[in-house]
């Protein structure tokens, strides 16, 4: 999905968590660095003005 891979993008340029929301979709994604590699993680879930939490 393109909110999934601006979220990744800018967690990649900036090396700082970063939340997206948009198409029905909130995606939160952050950078975890371990000596020699680094990898983002991104979690997606759907979001609905309709849900009652």
């Amino acid at each position: 999905m393109d909110v999934e891979m601006d979220c990744w993008r800018e967690i990649r340029r900036t090396g700082l968590p970063s939340v997206h929301e948009r198409q029905g979709l909130r995606v939160q994604g952050w950078s975890v660095e371990e000596p020699g590699y680094l990898r983002e993680f991104l979690r997606t879930v759907a979001v609905s003005e309709d849900w009652e939490i």
